[in-house]
């Protein structure tokens, strides 16, 4: 889904193989229809023209490896996602009916002009939209900025009611530990949360005395009871140690001796190193690829990857044993026959950029020109350059959140968000109503946190559409000016002011 994202604003289409045959048949002004997996369901979301093809060897979104890319006219995009299921028997193409999905395995595949159509007639031509449709919009975060933004995002309400006085420590993490948890199903201990914030710019918000020791309970304190109340209602706010593997002994020539260990340095994506630590198989993306028959069992191998803009070290392994097999990995990415399998991962507890520790490393001849040493899948490096690197960071078992990519539908965040302030109004402040209006100006000075910049009509417009789907108590009065129409699920509506906070 975070690809929809990036394709909306570049407007550029590849191949996930370099071996696509698909990709070559298409040409300028050719159609095509997108569709994508949401919830486990298969969905038409969109279709688009092609401008124009080129080649280019440089990987797109981090994901298409093509040298055959394409350029789109523009995105129009279906109101509602249409399911494969529910048009696929309508379809020519797909052959076997019971077997829909099937037909939609492929990541092209060519279609008559019928069918095409029979899609778009069935999407409704009035059911189309240049704008990226709501439920397309996602919030993609690394797990460690997704926390730090949801501190953010009550310290934004907490800030509006203080005047950029700090809030103590305790209440921040004791709310935080309780939103990420019941809001968001992220468990994260105090004393981790509490490291993470004090390294951000949350620390500049909150006070964290030296040599402290946390407590789970909050100190119980409310915020006082004019702190709402005088806020200007009007305002439109802008609120290592590396681990031994024993040397395995072999035979060769009836002679016993030691086998000697080679250190290599493997580039991958994120978005295949997330498989690789489920399934501890790698393999080359080439299938006539050279490097990585010189690899051998119990050797060394360090992973770097982009977890951002930034080539990072993100893990280390050790080769297990080896494998040749003509199956393909991880959606066609790995193509060889060879597949290497790994011992235990070992992960960069932080970020370790190559930028950083490159110009101690002897394999890097330009220091000037440190990225050009890392651009080879595969790379054999010396043991003193191995450890060099392994030196710079401490490893660790855990999957490390600097690297735990999470996927949240934009709608969620600001529902969640919705009832995250209601809370915070409820447990620190004295007042029971609060007038709608007001509460959407908080929300969104709330949603800054998460770098989401919605106005304020487009939040009031959403509160009033969406609210139905979280219990809060509304209550009408007799001020016209203070009115704000809430829709049920079936999208009748009624005027109502204030919220109830008690």
């Amino acid at each position: 889904m975070d690809i929809i994202g990036q394709l909306n604003n570049e407007k550029q289409l590849g191949s996930k193989s370099k071996r696509s045959h698909s990709i070559h048949k298409i040409h300028e002004n050719d159609r095509i229809l997108i569709f994508t997996k949401r919830n486990n369901n298969l969905e038409f979301i969109a279709y688009t023209k092609v401008d124009k093809t080129y080649q280019d060897s440089k990987e797109l979104y981090d994901y298409y490896i093509s040298r055959k890319k394409l350029k789109l006219k523009g995105m129009k995009y279906f109101i509602e996602p249409l399911q494969t299921l529910d048009i696929g028997k309508e379809l020519d193409f797909v052959k076997n009916k019971n077997a829909i999905s099937g037909s939609f395995t492929s990541e092209y595949r060519e279609i008559d002009k019928k069918d095409f159509l029979r899609i778009i007639k069935r999407c409704g031509k009035d059911n189309l939209t240049n704008e990226l449709p709501e439920y397309l919009e996602e919030v993609n975060m690394f797990k460690d900025e997704f926390i730090i933004s949801t501190a953010n995002s009550m310290n934004n309400v907490f800030q509006s009611f203080r005047n950029k006085k700090p809030i103590n420590y305790k209440k921040v993490i004791t709310v935080l530990e309780k939103v990420l948890k019941e809001e968001y199903g992220i468990e994260q201990g105090s004393e981790e949360l509490l490291e993470l914030l004090s390294k951000s710019e949350m620390s500049k918000f909150i006070e964290i005395p030296q040599n402290i020791e946390l407590q789970s309970k909050d100190d119980g304190s409310k915020l006082e009871e004019n702190e709402i109340s005088n806020a200007d209602s009007s305002e439109d706010m802008s609120i290592k140690s590396e681990y031994p593997a024993p040397e395995e002994q072999s035979k060769t020539f009836k002679l016993v001796r030691q086998e000697e260990t080679h250190y290599w340095i493997h580039r991958t994506l994120l978005s295949v190193f997330n498989q690789i630590k489920d399934e501890k198989l790698i393999a080359a993306r080439s299938p006539k690829a050279t490097n990585i028959n010189k690899i051998r069992k119990n050797d060394k191998i360090l992973f770097v990857a982009k977890p951002g803009n930034t080539l990072e070290f993100i893990a280390s392994s050790r080769i297990e044993g080896i494998d040749i097999t003509k199956d393909l990995l991880y959606n066609d990415y790995y193509q060889s026959e060879k597949k290497l399998m790994l011992d235990e991962i070992s992960y960069f507890e932080k970020h370790l950029t190559t930028l950083e520790v490159g110009k101690k490393l002897d394999f890097v001849k330009d220091k000037n020109n440190v990225a050009g040493s890392f651009k080879s899948e595969y790379k054999e490096i010396s043991k003193k350059d191995y450890d060099t690197i392994l030196n710079e960071m401490t490893l660790t078992s855990e999957y490390p959140l600097h690297l735990e990519k999470i996927h949240i539908p934009l709608k969620s965040i600001i529902l969640h968000s919705i009832k995250v302030l209601h809370n915070i109004l409820k447990n620190y402040t004295s007042k029971n109503l609060i007038e709608i209006k007001r509460f959407v100006s908080l929300l969104k000075e709330m949603l800054k946190g998460y770098k989401i910049h919605k106005t304020y009509d487009e939040l009031l417009d959403f509160y009033s559409k969406n609210v139905h789907e979280i219990e809060l108590k509304h209550v009408p009065s007799r001020d016209p000016d203070k009115f704000v129409p809430l829709y049920t699920a079936s999208g009748t509506k009624r005027n109502f002011t204030f919220i109830k906070i008690e």
